[in-house]
């Protein structure tokens, strides 16, 4: 399933049953994610029998742009927090691509085709435009997703000199 989102600048965190993908398309988001073996619950951190107020932790949170993705895989919790007029293409997704699957780095650098298929869904899924298309763009996005590169986050400072060169 795919929707276009907007969140804020107050962090959230939570997990699900399903994969998930996040693709800013206008703006970025601030996002971390937990290792698979931390488990959040009630503002409590369990990581190795040891329990640790959520607040306490510190989760690496790098900003992830346009022309960026992240993929969380399910039951993995996750920390974001974005301006309100960022928007991002979101992808439930049960279950992930294979390609995606047992990746140790969640970071994704998005081709030019398939960042052009993002502003498409969006187009669409914004102005409903047609269900049957809507449909698709579901497989077809998959289909892209798995052919996507991971990419190792960089220095703040050298990954906000590649957006500018990018803008």
């Amino acid at each position: 399933r795919l929707s276009i989102r907007s969140y804020n600048l107050n962090t959230r965190s939570h997990r699900h049953d399903y994969g998930q993908v996040v693709i800013p398309l206008h703006g970025k988001i601030q996002i971390g994610i937990a290792p698979l073996s931390v488990n959040v619950t009630d503002n409590q951190v369990n990581a190795t029998g040891n329990q640790h107020s959520v607040d306490n932790l510190v989760f690496s949170k790098p900003d992830v742009a346009v022309k960026q993705g992240i993929f969380i895989y399910p039951q993995q919790e996750h920390f974001f927090a974005a301006h309100e007029h960022s928007r991002f293409l979101v992808a439930d997704l049960d279950p992930l691509p294979d390609a995606l699957q047992g990746r140790n780095n969640q970071f994704l650098t998005l081709s030019e085709h398939f960042y052009s298929f993002c502003l498409f869904a969006e187009h669409q899924l914004n102005h409903q435009v047609d269900p049957k298309v809507e449909q698709h763009m579901g497989a077809i996005f998959f289909q892209l997703l798995g052919q996507q590169e991971s990419y190792q986050h960089l220095d703040s400072r050298i990954d906000t000199a590649i957006q500018r060169l990018n803008q």
